[in-house]
């Protein structure tokens, strides 16, 4: 089993803009929830230990890169702005233009117009993302427990041609995170480096670098898991052989790609055996001592 701390102490790692870009993840957002290339649902659910997560969206399942780099910037912001009042922290700014809004999400040089243009991807992966809900249930053998919460109450974006070119818009874009969504953002953030996340192109190296981040904070002298835990959280529905061996060798791409931009991960994969996280210090570096973390079984 492999354990996923509920949060990071925030005392232990350092912010010093001079030595990492720091971003934020959150323990709902670690979980790998989203899929990496489109379904044809509406909803999923998985499980993670004790917990039951079902994500849905009325306008489609958010999928791939681009949700994945904006729910780091939303996640980074809300704890950035976590002194501000609740209606004013909430409220994440996504720039005058759409040029801005790229270069926030670590995208400055793909701004491109036309239908397979990544300004009509990211305009539709943020219309998923902000129709998305997600529902968490714990249960005992007594007593039953659920969150639900949809990641946004609303949302402006502008994303006309004008925009696109870095001529600013009348109102700035926003996303109004939901209520529970900020609050749970804000209350148990997770420390990532934003210049590793946005170097990784495939979805599933992002969620493999901040899973390892966290790994690393939770086990600073190392850890390994199996091919069957890797599978549970990284290809929950590859059931076939086929789906197996495919996955396998999509995994073998995501620990290169997480190895070439994170040198210090030193990730090895064992084709029999799984994947090793070798010991040493987490993504960002901390203050002083090995990092403190309250841990839940994820697997």
């Amino acid at each position: 089993m492999v354990s996923t701390p509920s949060s990071i102490n925030q005392s232990n790692w350092s912010e010093d803009p001079e030595q990492v870009e720091v971003g934020y993840s959150s323990r709902v957002l670690v979980q790998a929830l989203f899929p990496y290339k489109r379904r044809d649902t509406d909803k999923v659910t998985l499980t993670r230990g004790p917990l039951t997560y079902t994500v849905s969206s009325t306008a489609g399942l958010p999928y791939g890169r681009y949700p994945r780099l904006l729910l780091a910037y939303l996640a980074t912001q809300a704890v950035k702005r976590r002194g501000l009042p609740e209606e004013d922290g909430r409220r994440i700014p996504l720039g005058s233009s759409l040029r801005e809004f790229f270069a926030l999400i670590g995208m400055d040089h793909r701004v491109r117009g036309g239908t397979r243009g990544s300004i009509t991807l990211l305009r539709e992966q943020v219309r998923r993302l902000t129709h998305t809900s997600i529902t968490i249930e714990k249960r005992w053998s007594a007593r039953d427990q659920v969150t639900n919460m949809f990641l946004a109450d609303s949302m402006d974006v502008s994303f006309s041609s004008s925009a696109a070119e870095g001529q600013d818009t009348l109102e700035p874009s926003y996303i109004e995170l939901s209520l529970p969504f900020w609050r749970e953002l804000v209350a148990h953030p997770i420390p990532i480096n934003l210049a590793i996340l946005t170097a990784l192109s495939k979805p599933r190296a992002i969620d493999l670098y901040v899973w390892t981040t966290v790994q690393r904070f939770a086990h600073p002298r190392g850890i390994q898991t199996t091919w069957d835990n890797l599978a549970h959280l990284f290809a929950p529905h590859a059931t076939t052989s086929r789906q197996r061996l495919d996955f396998k060798a999509d995994l073998a791409k995501a620990v290169a790609s997480v190895n070439q931009a994170w040198p210090e991960a030193h990730l090895t994969l064992n084709p029999r055996t799984g994947l090793t996280i070798p010991g040493g210090p987490p993504s960002i570096p901390t203050r002083a001592g090995s990092p403190r973390a309250s841990s839940t079984e994820s697997r």
